[in-house]
């Protein structure tokens, strides 16, 4: 029974956040590779849709993640920097460099805002940084770009989008859930239940 309710929960909220985020100017969608709605964690991917006029430089999910649970961002595809944030560090100050392929910035979390406004009642955050290599390049004005994979990861998280000086692009209150994996356990109800109607129909 605690399945099925967490389960039920699980698809309301993905369809109000689809509907939330039908006006977005920035989308993030959350697709899992796996989910356990009993822990509430699970792994998977982001992809940034940035369908503002502004090139992204950083963002950050917001996480309660435990120690150790660092996302990789170290795609091939990518080339972001990806770290796990706590509210402290982040009030603390965390430096990132940008460079838009003539001149370079220097932003501090701090410029951007406290983490209590940012992501009001969570503890830690995913936070991931374009780099200064010149071959690596920001979320472009009008474009989508995945490959920021996360760990442990909690549904549905707000999330903040950041430009080169540190002004934010956009914020919401929750990322999009694109695609959550059935836990076994679901799969192995559905299949029992269509066996016991077959099972029915046939005795009928």
């Amino acid at each position: 029974m605690k399945m099925a309710t967490s389960f039920k929960t699980l698809i309301s909220a993905s369809l109000l956040m689809l509907a939330a985020n039908a006006a977005q100017a920035v989308i993030i969608n959350e697709a899992w590779t796996w989910y356990d709605p009993e822990l509430g964690l699970g792994e998977g991917e982001f992809t940034v849709i940035n369908d503002t006029t502004t090139d992204i430089y950083a963002f950050a999910v917001a996480n309660d993640a435990p120690a150790g649970s660092l996302p990789n961002a170290w795609d091939s595809s990518v080339g972001w920097e990806a770290m796990l944030v706590s509210d402290t560090d982040w009030d603390a100050g965390i430096d990132m460099y940008f460079w838009d392929g003539a001149s370079s910035s220097t932003v501090s979390t701090l410029d951007i805002g406290s983490f209590a406004d940012l992501f009001p009642g969570y503890g830690s955050a995913f936070l991931y940084s374009y780099f200064t290599e010149l071959s690596w390049a920001p979320i472009a004005a009008g474009t989508t770009e995945g490959g920021f994979l996360f760990g442990a990861g909690l549904l549905g998280s707000p999330f903040v989008t950041i430009d080169f000086n540190g002004a934010i692009v956009d914020a919401h209150e929750a990322v999009h859930v694109s695609a959550v994996p059935l836990p076994a356990a679901v799969w192995l109800f559905g299949f029992g239940l269509g066996a016991l109607g077959l099972l029915g129909r046939r005795r009928a």
